[in-house]
Formats: structure tokens, sequence, C-alpha cells
């Protein structure tokens, strides 16, 4: 590899590298303090506007030092998709998941219970969609993050560290302040 090609791989990566520094800090202002019940959407926005200042610096800052102005466009382009399928893999497992799934809701309510355990019967009358919850349950006792001794269903030491997990996203970024954080699969009694 030439110098001038390793010049415009590692520029390709400083581009990348401006698109989720300014996701990262913009996403976190953005759900501290804006409520918006299209999470997903309003993230996306958020990444797009990101990569558009990232390529205003990179225009100014790095496209000089590129090879060709040829190479800065492919670089360009290619660090914003690559960082836009990266912003969206952890929007949806990040975030979304955080706030919206009833197995991260399941394991923050019981990472809250004394000796993070609970009956069997006050999870199932907890949520609401009963298939649903049946489904999530079972799925969980497979992969080891909850387990059964009778009625009693208990966090594993993994289970904890993904609730903890969940609870410092939604704090971090605010969602647990946000309207829609009680999902409509919870009784509301």
């Amino acid at each position: 590899m030439s110098a001038g090609n390793a010049t415009d791989v590692l520029l390709f990566f400083a581009i990348l590298g401006l698109c989720g520094a300014w996701f990262s800090v913009l996403h976190l202002l953005a759900l501290r303090y804006h409520d918006t019940s299209r999470l997903l959407v309003f993230l996306m926005l958020t990444y797009l506007f990101s990569a558009a200042l990232a390529t205003a610096v990179s225009r100014f800052f790095l496209a000089g030092y590129f090879s060709s102005s040829a190479c800065y466009l492919v670089a360009n382009v290619g660090a914003v998709v690559a960082g836009f399928f990266a912003a969206f893999l952890y929007a949806f497992l990040g975030p979304a998941t955080a706030d919206r799934s009833l197995t991260a809701h399941l394991l923050i309510h019981l990472l809250g219970k004394p000796h993070l355990r609970a009956q069997k019967s006050e999870l199932e009358n907890e949520y609401v969609a009963e298939n649903f919850f049946s489904k999530r349950y079972s799925e969980c006792i497979n992969a080891r993050i909850l387990e059964e001794d009778g009625e009693i269903v208990a966090l594993t030491a993994k289970g904890a560290r993904i609730a903890r997990l969940y609870l410092l996203q939604l704090k971090l970024l605010g969602l647990d302040r946000r309207t829609q954080h009680l999902p409509s699969f919870v009784n509301k009694k």
C-alpha cells in the first residue's frame, strides 16, 4: 500500500470518527432534552445532521490531504454510509431496546426487587400481553438471564448486568422521564 493510499484510509476513518463523535454528543443532548414519540426516526435524523456536520468539517480541514478529490468523495460517502448503519444498529439495540423492550422492562423491574427476585404470578399479572410475556419470559430463561425456583423468578448475575446497562441508558439519555417510557404491555392499575 502506498503512502497516499494509507493516508486516504486513515482520513476515511477520521471522517467516520467525526460522524460518530458528532452523533454521540448530539444524540445524548437531543434525547435528554427532547421528548419524542418516534425514537428511531429522531435518532436517524440526529445522525443525518451529524453526518452533515462531519462532511462540512472534513471538507474544510481534511479534503486537501486526500490523494485526489475522487478519493475524498468516496471516503466521505463511505464514512457517512458506514456511520449510518452503525448509528442505526446502536439506536435499535441501545436506546430503542432500553425504552421499548418488554425484556428490558422485565429485567429492570426485577433489578428493583429485594434479592432480585419476585413471584412468577406477580410478573404474569404485571404485563397484559400474556402470549408476548410468555414468549419473552421463556427466552430469558433459555438465555440464562432469569432463573426459576418453583414460583420464584430471579435475575442471574448476567441478567442483572444487562438490566443495569439498560437502566444506565435510560437514565443517561433521559428516556426514563419520557411520557412513552411506560410501555403499553404494562397493566395500568
